[in-house]
């Protein structure tokens, strides 16, 4: 993934679990969902690139990966915070190739995309509001 797509995902992410992100504020409202999308972040980008959008050093990312583990058995709620943090990831990737293959269909001359797009976007699982 590209550094351009950091910030979409992380938006829609505070979007979707209804928090407004506030860089700098040591809250527990805050302080779950940005360890939350920070660990699932790892992987997709670096913890520098990471960090720097939320204006930190790249050991938050290392301090939220070391307590991940411990969150995920032991943080009420942290649990389905970071799989809606995976699935804001995913919804991404997903509405990205949907978005190339549009422009497949395009270069292709079929007229019917529309239908083409919905029939594929009907068959792919989106809801960021159920957990499991």
């Amino acid at each position: 993934m590209d550094k351009e797509s950091l910030g979409p995902i992380i938006e829609s992410f505070y979007r979707k679990v209804g928090i407004e992100r506030k860089n700098g504020v040591k809250t527990k409202e805050q302080y779950m969902p940005r360890a939350a999308i920070m660990c699932a972040l790892v992987g997709h980008f670096t913890y520098v690139t990471i960090s720097s959008y939320f204006d930190t050093d790249h050991y938050a990312v290392v301090y939220a990966r070391k307590k991940h583990e411990s969150n995920m058995l032991y943080w009420k709620g942290y649990h389905e915070m970071y799989v809606l943090a995976q699935r804001a990831i995913k919804n991404y990737n997903v509405d990205c190739v949907i978005s190339d293959f549009d422009e497949y269909l395009v270069s292709m001359g079929i007229e019917n995309r529309d239908d083409i797009l919905d029939m594929i976007r009907s068959r792919v699982p989106r809801s960021l509001s159920s957990v499991g």
